[in-house]
């Protein structure tokens, strides 16, 4: 689920990513979970006369998720 939200949030920035361009891995306890989200995609940039493929490698640092109870 978490994949297919950062997939939607991605679309919402003209940034098109299949699900395996997108890694979910979770850790932690079941009290303290801890989530990892990486993403790999590149971006094709046209400059007239030049053009290079960009690619992009966005991480998240993997913090504690508290839920209220």
């Amino acid at each position: 689920e978490l994949r297919k939200i950062v997939i939607r949030k991605a679309a919402k920035h003209d940034i098109a990513l299949e699900p395996r361009q997108v890694t979910v891995l979770r850790g932690g306890t079941s009290e303290y979970p801890v989530w990892y989200i990486a993403v790999d995609y590149t971006v094709n940039v046209d400059l007239l006369v030049y053009s290079f493929p960009l690619r992009f490698n966005p991480t998240s640092r993997g913090s504690k998720v508290s839920s209220s109870r």
